[in-house]
């Protein structure tokens, strides 16, 4: 079996995925299943800023290019189509399709532990921030996340070895099915609202899902996963759009953080992001995710 995901990807297929701070880029986030080979729809934006200078995380500074909250109007956001197999024993919680456990990349996280190259993006595992954005109960929490990043970032390291040194914890192994396998990570609303984990959340919305597609199981264009071992390929078709778009079409920048009861600011966004993605259907050679 194997499934197609549309992945909104900026740059290239394997570089992190980053709901932005201003909380509002979980959007497109439906999900809808078509035909009997499925396919995902949703909206994942792919920052990496760093592949301004391609090199390692002080070009943030150097490139002048700022973080991900400034960064939306000289964004180009590519949207295109994943073919997968499913994998082993996936978690349910991942995301319909068979996905193993999501693997941050190309993040200041990694920019520290592995001296990260936006050209040749590192991965590992899973950080505590992007973590936050599942909302997932505090045991899990505890359980594999503790001490604190010896930068700046001072966040706690979630492990995924069996090592007790860092950054060997936060390696993906080749045992681990993130290392080959497609990747995803459920988001909810309300975007940056809870500052601690909780045992139950009282508030929390599905909005979509972020993916991680790692290097070691690319297949070629032309390659069907299940080739020589590789296990997802990029479609070679794609289509663009640019921050200048959406902001043409009414995109909001401001920081309006969601609270328990309002998150109307986020969900105009969304209305913004998909308006803006289809305005220009007419253009466009139709064609199907999944055909």
């Amino acid at each position: 079996t194997r499934m197609l995901v549309n992945i909104r990807f900026r740059w290239h297929a394997y570089i992190r995925t980053y709901v932005l701070v201003v909380g509002d880029i979980h959007v497109c986030a439906r999900v809808r299943w078509l035909s009997v080979t499925s396919c995902v729809r949703t909206c994942v934006l792919v920052v990496g800023i760093m592949h301004v200078c391609a090199r390692r995380y002080p070009v943030h500074y150097y490139c002048g290019v700022g973080w991900p909250e400034n960064l939306m109007y000289f964004s180009a956001i590519t949207e295109y189509c994943v073919e997968h197999a499913p994998a082993p024993h996936a978690d349910p919680r991942w995301g319909p399709g068979g996905f193993s456990q999501y693997a941050s990349c190309n993040s200041d996280e990694v920019d520290g532990a592995f001296n990260n190259s936006a050209r040749d993006p590192s991965c590992m595992c899973w950080v505590y921030d992007d973590r936050t954005m599942s909302l997932l109960p505090k045991a899990e929490y505890e359980a594999k996340c503790s001490g604190s990043m010896p930068w700046y970032v001072h966040e706690k390291i979630c492990n995924c070895t069996d090592s007790k040194e860092f950054p060997a914890s936060t390696m993906i192994l080749p045992e681990d099915t993130s290392y080959n396998y497609v990747g995803a990570m459920p988001t909810f609303l309300p975007w940056g609202y809870y500052r601690e984990p909780l045992a139950s959340y009282p508030v929390r919305i599905p909005m979509g899902y972020n993916y991680y597609t790692p290097k070691h199981g690319a297949c070629g264009e032309t390659e069907a996963p299940g080739t020589n071992g590789c296990t997802w390929r990029r479609h070679p078709t794609a289509r663009m759009l640019y921050g200048p778009d959406l902001f043409a079409t009414g995109w909001d920048d401001r920081f309006i953080p969601d609270t328990l009861t309002n998150q109307s600011h986020t969900r105009y966004n969304v209305k913004v992001f998909e308006k803006t993605t289809h305005l220009r259907d007419h253009l466009l050679q139709r064609r199907c995710c999944g055909c």
